[in-house]
């Protein structure tokens, strides 16, 4: 059993074969029980369990683990057949059946399908690879978008695609911080806000405009995107939430990174409604959870159009 006690967490290409090593069972597994289990493999000590990447969004040995699982993806040595759920493929079997001493990019340049998502991405070409860490105004969460991108590389000079970021994105799923939305249109923009008042309410998070909820791009070019998604949240969330905006471009559509920021000022309220996240949905609080909120700021009287929500104090 390899011990990381006195080194650093290990890098993403180190992790690529513990990884496709977990799957080979051949079952259906979530990835965020692999990555505890991987921690555990590798005796990855607490403290280090426990460090954040640079800008504070999440935790290293998730962020490097969800790399390997792009990258071996990308290669086709493992698929996702529903959001968050990742198994090994007939290719990644036939690799593991070489009984290699690990896997590295050097590796993975014989599957054509990951030569093109390498180059579409121009990442560095060297042996080492990409740490995330996107750098933001305000406070950070995970993984983060804004006005301004910035990817930390790790060991490497120059900076990997917005495009191999989203690419990360669609593959990990919807969850507590990250959410797929088609449209503004119909009753998408009542999701919309939920989502934010959600995320504001919470550690914050990510939603992508454009995508539908079984990861599909399908892009989103209606005009004036940018202040219907200002207008949306000025008029429907209270207390108001400043998110950051980004347009982005996907295999040739396009999609709108918003990022919403932790709430300095909580409870958030949805047109009325104080909206927490459970896992990948959204939920109306619970009067524990208005109460608990409410602590952070030590306000007692929540006041929302056409309501006011008034805390007993226990």
């Amino acid at each position: 059993m390899i011990c990381y006690r006195e080194m650093e967490v290990p890098d993403y290409q180190a992790l690529m074969l513990p990884l496709l090593k977990a799957l080979s069972d051949r079952k259906e597994h979530r990835f965020r029980d692999l990555v505890s289990q991987l921690e555990q493999e590798l005796a990855i000590p607490e403290a280090k369990r426990l460090e954040l990447v640079p800008s504070g969004t999440t935790r290293l040995v998730y962020n490097r683990i969800a790399w390997a699982r792009t990258y071996l993806g990308h290669a086709g040595l493992l698929k996702a057949p529903a959001r968050g759920i990742i198994t090994i493929t007939d290719e990644g079997c036939r690799l593991l059946a070489e009984n290699p001493a690990e896997i590295r990019i050097a590796q993975l340049m014989r599957y054509p399908s990951f030569v093109e998502f390498y180059n579409r991405s121009k990442l560095p070409r060297s042996d080492r690879g990409p740490r995330v860490s996107t750098v933001l105004r305000g406070r950070e969460r995970t993984p983060s978008f804004g006005d301004r991108i910035e990817i930390d590389l790790q060991a490497a000079p120059g900076q990997s695609s917005l495009e191999d970021q989203i690419a990360a994105w669609l593959i990990e799923g919807e969850g507590s911080q990250l959410e797929y939305e088609k449209s503004l249109r119909d009753d998408g923009d009542r999701r919309f806000v939920d989502t934010v008042a959600s995320f504001a309410n919470g550690l914050g998070g990510v939603i992508l405009l454009g995508v539908d909820n079984d990861a599909t791009v399908i892009g989103y070019d209606a005009i004036n995107t940018q202040a219907a998604i200002i207008n949306l949240i000025r008029a429907d969330v209270l207390e108001y939430v400043e998110p950051e905006i980004f347009q982005a471009r996907y295999r040739h559509k396009s999609i709108w990174v918003i990022r919403i920021p932790e709430g300095k000022r909580p409870p958030y309220q949805s047109s009325g409604r104080v909206m927490v996240r459970a896992n990948a949905t959204n939920r109306p609080a619970t009067p524990d959870e208005i109460r608990r909120l409410v602590a952070k700021t030590t306000r007692q009287t929540i006041t929302a159009p056409h309501i006011t929500l008034r805390l007993r104090q226990e």
